[in-house]
C-alpha cells in the first residue's frame, strides 16, 4: 500500500466518522419571576433617555387595542413593531443598545418590582389595572374624581425614579398624585384610566404617575429566560473516580459481551486491523505504523500533552486565527479556539509560528509592561480609552458604560462631529480634572478657640519646623508649636443631631491637646441658637479657658434640653441676672450678627454643619461620626508629609507664617460657592440637552408650536435665537469657550443683581458670552415687564458694547427703576447712543410676549423647574435654581470661569483648534459650548470617567488584529482589547467582544500578550456564553462537539450580585461524562436570589458585630436577615426585585440600636425611616449603614457572650477586615425554624457535589440518625446540590423524622481570591465561613464528610469538652507504618511549622461557635487564607491545610483518635474501636470510593440498598419531573387565572 492508498483510506474514514451523532450539553437560566412585557421592558429603556419617549411609547401603542404576541399574529410582528417605535425616538447607537436591553432583558427587574408593589397592595384579587390615591386604591375610574377631593388629608408615597407625567413634573410636590398601576399594552383595560388621568394633568390638578402591572399573556405562564451570563466545563481530575455507578450497574451489559468487545477494540484501530494490513504489505509497515501512530495520537483530542509541546500553545493560538483570509474569520476562529481549547490544543500545538509574529508579540508586552503596567499574558478592555474592570465585566456593567458612552457620542454626532473628529475628543486628553478649592479662613469672623503659637498651654512643644525631621519612635504625628492644621466648625447650634457629634470631637481635641487650631462659626437662625451662643461666649469670655464652655454645649446636648438657660446656670454656677447674658445688649451682639454675614458670604450651602480643614471643606461622608476622626487623622498625617517635604528641601522657614502660606496658595479663594462644583445631595448636576443643531428662530414666536417641541428642540429653538453680550466682541476675537445663559426677572430686583452681576464679571474677563432667558412666575403680556423687555431690546438691537453701557446705566440704581415704573422719569432719560427714547417705548409696547411666554415654557418643562426661578447656565449646565436672597455674585462668576477653565476648557480649546472644523467664531463658539456639555454631562457622576492611554501599537503590528465598524458612516465605539488567548480572562473576554460584535457598531483592536514558555495546560475548560440579538429565540448555552472521554464539572459564571441554582437535570452536573450519555445532558437553572451587600459602622467608628439585619416589605417585616461581622462590618443579605424594607431584628440589635443614617438607599433622606432598597435591576448593590446606640445603653454589649479581650496580633492589617453573610436560608418546610434551635439537638453540617457525594451523603445521615437517640438537624450547603438531592430531601425527613435546612451564601466579592477550582470553593465553604452560616443561637454544630458512616452517638461528639478551644478535630492516625511515604507533615514545613502539635484531618470537626465568633476566629482563618492563597502553591488542601497552619492563632482540640478511622493511615486493629469511618482516597491504590465503601464498611451495602428502597417509593409516590422537555421547558404550575393567587408565585414565605 503506498502512501496515496493510506491517504484514501484516512479520508474515507474521516466520512465515515462525519456521521456519527454529536451529543451536547445544554443549559438555561430562568429568573425566579414571571415573564414581564417586553414592551414595558422598552418604555423603561426610553425613560433613561428622555422621560418624554416614555410616555410617547405609551401613545404609539395607544393606536392598538392589545399590543400583545398574540394580538399581533406572532412574536417576530411584535418585536419588528416594538423596536419600529423605539427607532423613531433613538439613533442608531441607543437603537441597538435597546435590542441588546430586550435581550438581555435588563430591565425585567425594573418592571417585576412594580409588579411586586402592586402585588403587594392586594388589589390585584380584584384587577389588574387600578389607581392608588394617597393609599387609597380603586379599580373605577369613575370613582378617581371623588378621591383626588379628599387625598389631601392622606400622606403620599412616591419613589425617585417613578414616572410623572410631563404636564405636571414642575408642580408635582404641590399637586395631588394618583398613580396609575397597569399595562399600556392592554388598551381595553388601560385607556380609560390613561386618559381621565393625562386631562387632569394637563388641567394641572394631579400629578400623574405610571406604575407597570400585568398578568401573563395567553396560557403560558413563563418565567424570564435569561442572558448575560457564562457556562463553563471544567476538566476534572480523575485521579480519583467520583462518579456514581448505580445507573450503570442497573443497565450494565452482558459482561462476556463486554469482554469480547474489549478484545475487537483492542485488535482494531478506527476499523483498520493494522495486524493483516502488514501481513498484506510487509514493505509498508515504516509507513502503516507511521499511519497508526497519527490515528492513534490524533483520535483522541484529550490526549495529554508532554511539557514541550506546550510552551507556545498560546502564540499557536493566536497565530492559527490570523492565518485565516479576514478579519472577520480570524476573530471567529480565535473565539473558536478560545472556547474550545482543551480539545483544541493538540492541533494547535502543531502549528508553526512565524518568527516576525513572534518578535510583535515581544514588542507588545514591552509596550504593555513599560506603559501600562500590564504584564505578559494579563489581559484588559478598554472602551473608548474606558478601561473595564475584569473582574466584574459582563454585559449589564457593559451595557451601562455602553449607554453613558453611547448617548455622548450620539450627541457629538448630531452637533457635527465625524468619527475622527469624536476619536480625538475622547482621550486621556480630555479628562476632567479634579480641583480642590480652598476657602481663606483668616476671617476675623471665626472665633478661634485657641492658638499653638500664643497659647500657654503649648508652650513646652517644639517651636521649630525642623523638629518634624525628628524621628518619633511610635510614628503618627509630630507635635509642634505651630498652627499646622486648622480646624473650621460652622454649626447651626439648635441643630442639635448634626452638631452634638462634632462638638464631642472638638472637645476632646481640646482636652487631650491635639495639635489642632479649632475655629468655630455659630449660624443663629432662631432663639435657641442665639441663646446657645450667647452662653458659649460668656463662658469663654469669663473663664479664660474654652473647657467649661464646650461642656456646657456637649451637657446641653447630652440632656437633650431646651432651656439653654437652665443648664448654662449649672454648669457656669451662675446666680446672677441672666438679662444682660442673654438679651441683645449683650456685647457679643454684633459678632453673632458678622458670623450669620460671614456665613452667607462664604458661598457654602444652606444645609449646616460645614468643616473646613485647612479651608478644605469636608463631604457630608466625611462628617459621619463613623468617619470623621479617620479623615481628620489622614489629613493632618498628610499635611504632615507635605511640610516634611518642604522643610527638607528648604522650601519652609520657621520665620515663614504658615497661615499665610496656607491661605496664598493658587486655589484659595474668598468665597466657595457650592454650586459650582456640582454634584452633591442638595444640588444634584443637571444639563440641558443642546445637541439640535438647527433649531427654528421662529418657533420662539410660537408659544404654543414651542409648547408642543420636545426638551432637545426647545433647547436648539433658545440656542438659535440666542443674542451674547461678550468683551471678545469689542475685541475682534469673538471666540468664547463659556457661555452663560442668566435666567431670571429683571423686574425684580434679585433679578436685576444677578444680571448686574453677571455683566460686572464680564467686563473683566474675556472666556465668557452672556445671553439672557426671561423667567417669570406669571405670564408675559402687553405692558407687563417693561425693564426685562427694555434690556432684550438693546441686546437684540445694540452692539455688545453700548447695550451693556445701557445695561449698566439702567440697572446699577434702583432709584431709576422706581422712577421709569412710576413714570417720573421717561426712557428717554436712560436711552444710549443709537437707541432713542421713542424706539424704545415703542419696541417695549409692540414686543412680542410670545418670545418671553417660549422662555418661561422653557425654564418650566425644558429644565423642569418652578416658573419665575433664578438660575445660571453655563455650557448648558443647570446651576439653580437660587434660593430666596441667595446671590450669585461677581466673585462666583469669576471662580466658574476659573474651575472651568482648568478642568476642561483650556484643552478643549487646543483640541477643537486641531479638528479644523469651522473658522466662524461664532460657530466654534457654539460648538465648544455644546462639546463642553456633552463631554462634562458625561463626567456627572460623583467618579468621572477617566479615559487612558490606550497600547500606542501600530496597525501593521503581526501581533494584531483589526476589524472595522459594521457601518463605517455611522457613530462607532472605539473597543481595544489586550488579550492572552490561552487564559480564563482572554477565554471569556473574547466571548463577550463575540457578543458585542453582534450588538454594537464599533472598532475592534485586538493586541496580542502570549504568554511564552508555558510548562503546563493554560486552559482547562470549554466556556460558553450565552446571549444573541434575535428575540425570537430562548437563549441557551450549547456545548457541541467536546470530547466525550474526559469527565466534566458544569460551572456558572453569572454577574457577582446572582445566587442560581440547578432546578431541573436527570445528570449529575459536577461528573459529566458524554460517554455514558445516550444523547446529551439538558440543565435549568434558577436566579434565586439578587444580593444586597454593604458595611454597618456605629457612632463609635466601629463595626456592631452580631447585629441583625432584617429585611422584609411594609407587610411582612422579617423575611431575609443577616448578621454584621467584626472587621469591615461586612453583611449580606439576598433578595429578588421589589421594594425592601432594611431594620434592627427585634431583641437586643433593636433594644441597644437605631439606625441613625443610611447610603445608596433608596429613602428620601439618608436619615429616613424605614431603609427603603428597590431591587429593580440585576447590578450588585451594596449599601452603607449607619446606627448609633440608644440613650443609656452606651456600655451595653450585643453578643452577651462577647469578651473585652482583643484577640493576638491584633495590631495585623487584617484586623481591619470582617466578614458576615445570611444567617438563615431558605429551607424545607420541614425544617425548624432558627429561634427554634435548642441545646437538645444535635446539629450536623455537611457539604456534597455531585451524584457519588449525594449518594454516600445520604447515607452518611441514615447511618448518623440509626446510631444517635437525640433529634437531629442537618445543614447544607445548597450552593452545590443537585436539584434530584433537594427534592428528595422532604421525603427523607418525613420518613426519618429529621430536619434539616439548606444555607445559601455567596462568596464575597472582596475576599478576592476566589478558588478556579470547584473543589477548593467547596473546601474553602467548609472552614471560612462557619461564623456566618449559622444563626446566632446555635451553640455548637458537627462537621460529618460526605463519605462516613458514623457508628456511635453523635451527642458523644456535641458534648465533648473542647477545653477553651474554638473547634476539634481529629489528628491523623500515625499506625499504618507502609504509609510514611506519604505523610507529608512529618518532614518539611509542616514539621517545624507544627512543633510537637499533630496535622489534624478535616472529615470531622467538632465547632463551638459561641467560642468561635467569641475570638473572631472567621475573620483570622479569612486574613490567613487572603495571605497564603496569593502563591497558587499553598494550601494544596484547603480545608485542612488552614485550619493546621493557624493551630498557633486559632487553637484546636485533639479529639481521640477513635472518632475517625481511616483505612488509608489507620491500622486493622483500630478499627474495632472507631466511631466513624472515613472513605479517604488513598493516594497508593487510587481506589474508587464505592468499592472501598463495600470492602470497609460492612454496613454500608445495606444502608444503600435501604435507601434505594426509599428513593424507589418516592420516584412511584410523588417525585417531580426532572428532566427537561419541549413541553415542560420554561413553564411553571401556578394558578389558572384565579384572581386570589398572587402573581409572584415565588415569594419565599411560600418556600
Amino acid at each position: 500500500m503506498n502512501c496515496q492508498k493510506v491517504s484514501l483510506i484516512f479520508a474515507l474514514f474521516i466520512v465515515g466518522c462525519d456521521g456519527v451523532k454529536d451529543k451536547f450539553v445544554s443549559i438555561t437560566l430562568d429568573a425566579k419571576w414571571l415573564d414581564t412585557p417586553l414592551h414595558q421592558e422598552a418604555s423603561e429603556f426610553l425613560a433613561t433617555q428622555n422621560r418624554q419617549y416614555f410616555w410617547s411609547l405609551i401613545n404609539d401603542v395607544s393606536s392598538f387595542d392589545s399590543f400583545t404576541p398574540i394580538a399581533l399574529g406572532s412574536v417576530q410582528n411584535y418585536h419588528d413593531q416594538l423596536l419600529s417605535f423605539g427607532s423613531q425616538y433613538l439613533n442608531s447607537i441607543t437603537n441597538s443598545l435597546l435590542r441588546m436591553a430586550l435581550a438581555l432583558r435588563f430591565y425585567s427587574p425594573t418592571v417585576q418590582m412594580m409588579r411586586k408593589m402592586a402585588h403587594d397592595t392586594g388589589m390585584i384579587r380584584q384587577c389588574s389595572t387600578f389607581v392608588d390615591i394617597h393609599g387609597v386604591y380603586t379599580c373605577n375610574v369613575d370613582d378617581i374624581d371623588k378621591l383626588i377631593e379628599s387625598a389631601n388629608e392622606r400622606s403620599k408615597f412616591l419613589l425617585p425614579f417613578d414616572h410623572h407625567h410631563p404636564s405636571s413634573v414642575a408642580e408635582q410636590n404641590s399637586l395631588v398624585t394618583v398613580i396609575l398601576y397597569g399595562d399600556f399594552g392592554n388598551q381595553n383595560e388601560f385607556k380609560p384610566f390613561h386618559s381621565k388621568l393625562i386631562q387632569l394633568s394637563l388641567d394641572g390638578k394631579i400629578d400623574y404617575v405610571l406604575r407597570h402591572n400585568s398578568r401573563p399573556y395567553g396560557e403560558e405562564r413563563r418565567k424570564v429566560r435569561l442572558a448575560g451570563y457564562g457556562v463553563e466545563l471544567q476538566i476534572k481530575s480523575t485521579e480519583y473516580k467520583a462518579t456514581d455507578d448505580s445507573k450503570i450497574r442497573d443497565d450494565q451489559l452482558n459482561e462476556t459481551a463486554s469482554q469480547l468487545g474489549d478484545e475487537k477494540q483492542e485488535e482494531q484501530t478506527h476499523g483498520f486491523v493494522f495486524s493483516k494490513l502488514k501481513e498484506l504489505h510487509p514493505n509498508k509497515k515504516s509507513e502503516l505504523n507511521d499511519f497508526r501512530t497519527y490515528l492513534l495520537d490524533g483520535s483522541d483530542p484529550m490526549t495529554p500533552l508532554k511539557a514541550w509541546q506546550m510552551q507556545d500553545l498560546s502564540l499557536q493560538c493566536a497565530y492559527r486565527a490570523l492565518s485565516e483570509k479576514t478579519p472577520e474569520e480570524a476573530f471567529n476562529t480565535l473565539v473558536e479556539l478560545s472556547q474550545n481549547f482543551p480539545s483544541r490544543a493538540r492541533v494547535l500545538s502543531k502549528v508553526k509560528v512565524d518568527s516576525s509574529f513572534r518578535e510583535s508579540n515581544k514588542v507588545n508586552q514591552e509596550e504593555f509592561r513599560s506603559h501600562m503596567e500590564i504584564e505578559p499574558g494579563n489581559s484588559a478592555l478598554y472602551i473608548n480609552s474606558v478601561q473595564q474592570s475584569l473582574d466584574t465585566i459582563d454585559l449589564y456593567v457593559l451595557l451601562n458604560a455602553l449607554l453613558n458612552e453611547g448617548q455622548m457620542m450620539e450627541r457629538l454626532h448630531l452637533i457635527g462631529l465625524n468619527k475622527s473628529h469624536t476619536r480625538q475628543l475622547l482621550t486621556s486628553e480630555l479628562n476632567i480634572q479634579t480641583i480642590s478649592y480652598i476657602l481663606d479662613f483668616r476671617h476675623p469672623s471665626i472665633f478661634w478657640l485657641n492658638d499653638l503659637e500664643k497659647d500657654s498651654q503649648y508652650a513646652k512643644w517644639p517651636s521649630s519646623y525642623y523638629d518634624l525631621l525628628r524621628n518619633n519612635f511610635f510614628g503618627g504625628l509630630r507635635t509642634i508649636r505651630k498652627n499646622l492644621y486648622n480646624l473650621v466648625i460652622i454649626i447651626d447650634p439648635s441643630q442639635i443631631d448634626t452638631s452634638y457629634d462634632l462638638m464631642k470631637n472638638v472637645e476632646a481635641y481640646f482636652v487631650h491637646e491635639l495639635p489642632i487650631r479649632i475655629g468655630l462659626v455659630f449660624v443663629t437662625t432662631n432663639e435657641y441658637s442665639i441663646n446657645v451662643y450667647r452662653a458659649f461666649r460668656y463662658l469663654i469670655k469669663y473663664n479664660g479657658n474654652p473647657k467649661r464652655a464646650l461642656t456646657f454645649i456637649n451637657e446641653l446636648y447630652r440632656t437633650a434640653s431646651t432651656d439653654v438657660q437652665q443648664t448654662f446656670s449649672k454648669v457656669a454656677k451662675y446666680s446672677g441676672s441672666l438679662s444682660s447674658i442673654f438679651d441683645e445688649t449683650n456685647p457679643f451682639e454684633n459678632e453673632r450678627l458678622e458670623m450669620n454675614s460671614y456665613f452667607e458670604q462664604s458661598g457654602l450651602s444652606r444645609g449646616v454643619p460645614h468643616v473646613l480643614f485647612n479651608g478644605n471643606p469636608l463631604t457630608s461622608d466625611e462628617l459621619l461620626p463613623t468617619t470623621f476622626d479617620d479623615v481628620i487623622t489622614t489629613r493632618m498625617l498628610k499635611m504632615q508629609f507635605d511640610i516634611q517635604q518642604q522643610v527638607y528641601h528648604g522650601q519652609l522657614k520657621d520665620s515663614d507664617d504658615i497661615i499665610e502660606i496656607l491661605n496664598t496658595k493658587p486655589n484659595v479663594v474668598k468665597r466657595l460657592n457650592q454650586r459650582i462644583f456640582g454634584q452633591t445631595p442638595s444640588m444634584p448636576t443637571v444639563y440641558v440637552d443642546l445637541s439640535m443643531i438647527n433649531g427654528q428662530t421662529k418657533h420662539l414666536l410660537d408659544a404654543k408650536k414651542f409648547q408642543t417641541l420636545s426638551v432637545r428642540e426647545q433647547a436648539g429653538v433658545i440656542m438659535a435665537s440666542m443674542i451674547y453680550l461678550g468683551k471678545k466682541d469689542e475685541l475682534g476675537q469673538p471666540l468664547y469657550p463659556i457661555t452663560l445663559w442668566i435666567a431670571c426677572d429683571l423686574d425684580r430686583p434679585d433679578g436685576r443683581q444677578l444680571l448686574l452681576n453677571a455683566l460686572t464679571y464680564l467686563k473683566s474677563h474675556t472666556h465668557a458670552r452672556l445671553g439672557l432667558v426671561a423667567s417669570f412666575d406669571v405670564e408675559s403680556r402687553a405692558g407687563s415687564h417693561p425693564i426685562t423687555k427694555a434690556v432684550y431690546t438693546a441686546i437684540r438691537l445694540l452692539s455688545p458694547p453700548i447695550a451693556r453701557t445701557f445695561i449698566f446705566k439702567l440697572l446699577k440704581d434702583e432709584s431709576v427703576i422706581e422712577d421709569l415704573l412710576a413714570q417720573r422719569k421717561s426712557w428717554s432719560d436712560v436711552t444710549v447712543s443709537g437707541l432713542s427714547g421713542q424706539t424704545l417705548e415703542h419696541e417695549i409696547a409692540t414686543f412680542d410676549d410670545n418670545i418671553f411666554r417660549s422662555h418661561s415654557i422653557f425654564v418650566e418643562q425644558g429644565l423642569i423647574l418652578p416658573r419665575g426661578s433664578r438660575l445660571v447656565l453655563v455650557n448648558g449646565r443647570i446651576l439653580g435654581p437660587l434660593y430666596d436672597r441667595e446671590q450669585f455674585t461677581e466673585d462666583d462668576f469669576i471662580l466658574l470661569d476659573k474651575h472651568l477653565s482648568t478642568t476642561i476648557n483650556d484643552r478643549l480649546i487646543r483640541i477643537v483648534n486641531k479638528l479644523e472644523i469651522s473658522s466662524n467664531p461664532s460657530q466654534l463658539s457654539d460648538l465648544l459650548m455644546r462639546i463642553s456639555s456633552i463631554i462634562s454631562q458625561n463626567d456627572k457622576s460623583s467618579s468621572p470617567v477617566t479615559r487612558r492611554q490606550t497600547p500606542r501599537i501600530s496597525s501593521t503590528s503581526k501581533a494584531t488584529l483589526h476589524l472595522p465598524a459594521q457601518h463605517e458612516n455611522e457613530p462607532a465605539f472605539l473597543i481595544e482589547a489586550i488579550i492572552e488567548p490561552a487564559s480564563r480572562d482572554g477565554q471569556r473576554l473574547l466571548s463577550l467582544l463575540s457578543a458585542l460584535r453582534q450588538s454594537i457598531n464599533h472598532d475592534l483592536i485586538i493586541y496580542f500578550n502570549c504568554k511564552l514558555q508555558l510548562s503546563e495546560m493554560p486552559l482547562k475548560s470549554f466556556y460558553r456564553y450565552v446571549y444573541d440579538t434575535n428575540l425570537q429565540k430562548m437563549p441557551s448555552a450549547v456545548f457541541r462537539h467536546v470530547p466525550e472521554t474526559p469527565i466534566l464539572t458544569l460551572g456558572m459564571v453569572t454577574p457577582e450580585s446572582w445566587m442560581v441554582e440547578a432546578v431541573e437535570s436527570l445528570y449529575d452536573l459536577d461528573n459529566i461524562h458524554l460517554e455514558d450519555v445516550p444523547i446529551g445532558v439538558n440543565a435549568n437553572f434558577e436566579l434565586q436570589y439578587l444580593l444586597i451587600e454593604g458595611q454597618c459602622f456605629d457612632e463609635t467608628q466601629n463595626y456592631p458585630r452580631g447585629l441583625q439585619l432584617i429585611l422584609g416589605t411594609n407587610k411582612t417585616k422579617n423575611i431575609f436577615d443577616t448578621i454584621v461581622m467584626a472587621n469591615l462590618g461586612y453583611f449580606q443579605l439576598k433578595a429578588y426585585p421589589g421594594l425592601w424594607h432594611l431594620n434592627l431584628r427585634e431583641g437586643r440589635s433593636d433594644d441597644i440600636y437605631t439606625i441613625a443614617s443610611h447610603d445608596n438607599t433608596d429613602s428620601p433622606t439618608r436619615t429616613s425611616q424605614p431603609v427603603l432598597i428597590a431591587i429593580r435591576s440585576f447590578d450588585a448593590r451594596w449599601i452603607k449603614v449607619y446606627v448609633a446606640r440608644h440613650t443609656g445603653k452606651e456600655n451595653e454589649k450585643l453578643l452577651e457572650d462577647s469578651s473585652d479581650e482583643s484577640p493576638p496580633n491584633s495590631g495585623s492589617i487584617w484586623d481591619s477586615f470582617s466578614f458576615s453573610g445570611s444567617s438563615s436560608s431558605s429551607s424545607s418546610s420541614s425544617a425548624t425554624k432558627i429561634d427554634d434551635v435548642t441545646d437538645d439537638t444535635i446539629n450536623i453540617f455537611s457539604v456534597a457535589s455531585g451524584h457519588l457525594y449525594e449518594r454516600l451523603l445520604r447515607i452518611m445521615m441514615i447511618s448518623v440518625l440509626k446510631n444517635t437517640k437525640k433529634t437531629v438537624k442537618f445543614w447544607f450547603l445548597k450552593n452545590f446540590l443537585s436539584p434530584s438531592f433537594t427534592s428528595f430531601l422532604p421525603y427523607y425527613a418525613e420518613h426519618y423524622n429529621f430536619t434539616y435546612e439548606l444555607v445559601h451564601y455567596k462568596w464575597p466579592k472582596w475576599l478576592t481570591v476566589y478558588p478556579t477550582e470547584k473543589q477548593r470553593v467547596i473546601w474553602g465553604y467548609k472552614i471560612l465561613f462557619l461564623d456566618v452560616l449559622f444563626p446566632l443561637d446555635l451553640k455548637k454544630v458537627i462537621f460529618v464528610d460526605a463519605d462516613q458512616i458514623v457508628r456511635a452517638d453523635m451527642a458523644e461528639l456535641r458534648d465533648l469538652d473542647l477545653h477553651g478551644a474554638p473547634y476539634g478535630y481529629v489528628p491523623f492516625c500515625e499506625n499504618r507504618r507502609e504509609m510514611d511515604g506519604y505523610r507529608f507533615w512529618k518532614s518539611g514545613y509542616w514539621a517545624s511549622h507544627l512543633g510537637h502539635r499533630r496535622y489534624h484531618i478535616s472529615a470531622l470537626y467538632v465547632i463551638d461557635l459561641k467560642k468561635f465568633r467569641k475570638i473572631a476566629a472567621g475573620d483570622r482563618l479569612r486574613g490567613q487564607y487572603y495571605g497564603l492563597s496569593q502563591d497558587p502553591n499553598s494550601l494544596s488542601n484547603l480545608d485542612q491545610d488552614l485550619p493546621n497552619n493557624m493551630i498557633h492563632q486559632v487553637n484546636i482540640y485533639s479529639l481521640p483518635e477513635e472518632w475517625l478511622w481511616c483505612e488509608t493511615w489507620c491500622d486493622d486493629e483500630s478499627k474495632k474501636r472507631a466511631k466513624t469511618i472515613d472513605l479517604c482516597n488513598n493516594p497508593q491504590t487510587k481506589e474508587p470510593k464505592l468499592k472501598a465503601a463495600t470492602r470497609i464498611i460492612a454496613e454500608w451495602a445495606d444502608y444503600d440498598q435501604e435507601i434505594k428502597t426509599l428513593m424507589a417509593q418516592w420516584e412511584e409516590k410523588d417525585k417531580p419531573n426532572l428532566s427537561l422537555s419541549k413541553s415542560t421547558t420554561n413553564k411553571m404550575p401556578v394558578d389558572n387565572g384565579d384572581p386570589t393567587i398572587s402573581i409572584n408565585t415565588h415569594d419565599p414565605t411560600e418556600l
